[in-house]
C-alpha cells in the first residue's frame, strides 16, 4: 500500500494511509481515492474512502502546511515555519469543507485540524512533541485523555470541550506526546480560526512554552471505519512574525 503526496506552493497533500498500512495483510477490505482539481493548491482537493471493519489506527488524509519537526532534517513546505511561539504576532487559519454528513454519522472518525509543536526546531522524539487538535466534527471516536476534561472554551463563534492526555510513549517509562483536543459542541465546516486563542489556552495550562516551535498545520480526517468523502474547497494559513512593519 503506497502513499501519495504532492506539493504546490507552500502546501502538501498526503494520503497518509498509515493506519491501514500498519495492519499489513490483516487490513480489512479497504478503498481510498484522492482527486485533485485543476485549481492551484490549496483549494479543491477531494478524497473518499470505504473501510469495512475497524482499523486499529486511523488513516489521516490531509492537506498540510509546514513540517511536524520529527526528522533530523527539516522538510517544511514553507520558510515561515518552524517559528518559536514567542515570535508569532498573529496566526489565522481558514478552511471551507464539504462532507457527506449522512455517511459520516455512521462512520468512526473525525474532521480536524492537527497542529504540531515541539521543544526543538528539528529532531524531536515523542516526549518533545505537543499536538493541538481542533475537531470540527466527530462520530464514535474519543480523544486521547478522554477522561481528562479541562473545561469549555469559546472561539470561532462556537463552544469547545478541551481534553488533554498523552500518547503511549515510544520508550518504557517515558511520557509520550502531549495531545490537547478541542472538540466543537456543534459541527463547523467554514471560516477563519484565530489560532492564537487555543494556543493561549494551552500556554496558560503550562503545556506550551514561549520557546517551543510551531511546526505544521494539517487539515483532514482521521478515519477508522465506514465510508465517506471530504472536499477541501479552501485551506489557507496566514502566520505573521513579530517585528514586521504595520500598514
Amino acid at each position: 500500500m503506497t502513499d501519495v503526496s504532492y506539493f504546490t506552493d507552500e502546501y502538501i497533500v498526503h494520503s497518509n494511509l498509515w493506519g491501514a498500512r500498519a495492519m499489513g495483510q490483516n487490513v480489512p477490505p479497504f478503498k481510498f481515492n484522492l482527486t485533485q482539481s485543476d485549481s492551484v493548491l490549496p483549494s479543491n482537493i477531494s478524497y473518499d474512502w470505504t473501510i469495512l471493519d475497524d482499523l486499529e489506527m486511523p488513516i489521516f488524509p490531509y492537506m498540510g502546511y509546514g513540517d511536524r519537526l520529527w526528522a533530523k532534517k527539516s522538510s517544511s513546505t514553507t520558510l515561515k515555519l518552524p517559528i518559536q511561539i514567542k515570535d508569532i504576532e498573529s496566526c489565522d487559519i481558514y478552511c471551507e469543507l464539504e462532507i457527506v454528513e449522512k455517511s459520516f454519522a455512521v462512520s468512526k472518525g473525525n474532521l480536524a485540524y492537527d497542529v504540531w509543536f515541539a521543544r526543538d526546531a528539528i529532531n524531536n522524539d515523542d516526549e518533545k512533541r505537543i499536538e493541538i487538535m481542533l475537531w470540527f466534527n466527530r462520530n464514535d471516536q474519543y480523544p486521547v485523555g478522554g477522561n481528562n476534561h479541562q473545561g469549555v472554551y469559546s472561539f470561532f463563534g462556537i463552544q469547545w470541550d478541551l481534553f488533554v492526555g498523552n500518547l503511549r510513549p515510544k520508550k518504557e517509562g517515558g511520557q509520550g506526546t502531549v495531545v490537547c483536543t478541542f472538540i466543537a459542541q456543534s459541527p463547523a465546516y467554514k471560516g477563519m480560526v484565530d489560532f492564537m486563542k487555543p494556543m493561549e489556552i494551552i500556554k496558560r495550562k503550562g503545556l506550551l512554552k514561549e520557546s517551543d516551535y510551531l511546526g505544521a498545520f494539517e487539515l483532514g480526517n482521521e478515519v477508522y471505519r465506514g465510508n465517506g468523502s471530504t472536499n477541501i474547497k479552501a485551506f489557507h494559513v496566514d502566520i505573521q512574525p513579530k517585528g514586521l512593519p504595520k500598514d
